[in-house]
């Protein structure tokens, strides 16, 4: 079967432009799962630094905490078991409460 020139430069100029046009969709894809993955990765790194600070601020404010309740003098009178600590907090909790974000807490006797 006889083509002519005319319809396989057609042919071939067609053959060109879908791979260059294919060629391009791939290095924009590549650059977007590029783009993606540093996006991801930096957005994971502030995700890390915010939990980091959080856990900071919440030490500090258990710690603090802590220090308010070992100089409260009915725990010190208190210290022979933690059924008393327990009950002494939930009398107690809502003027002990400063804002700590802390639902429940309890005091544990080491033994």
């Amino acid at each position: 079967m006889f083509i002519s020139l005319k319809w396989k430069a057609v042919a071939f100029l067609s053959f060109v432009l879908v791979l260059i046009s294919l060629l391009w969709i791939g290095q924009s894809v590549y650059h977007i799962i590029e783009r993606y993955e540093d996006e991801s990765q930096q957005t994971h790194l502030k995700h890390q630094q915010i939990l980091e600070q959080m856990l900071n601020d919440n030490f500090l404010k258990l710690s603090q905490f802590s220090q308010i309740l070992a100089d409260k003098i009915e725990i010190n009178q208190n210290a022979n078991s933690a059924d008393s600590y327990n009950s002494f907090l939930e009398q107690q909790w809502l003027s002990l409460n400063i804002n700590i974000g802390l639902d429940y807490i309890a005091v544990l006797q080491p033994n």
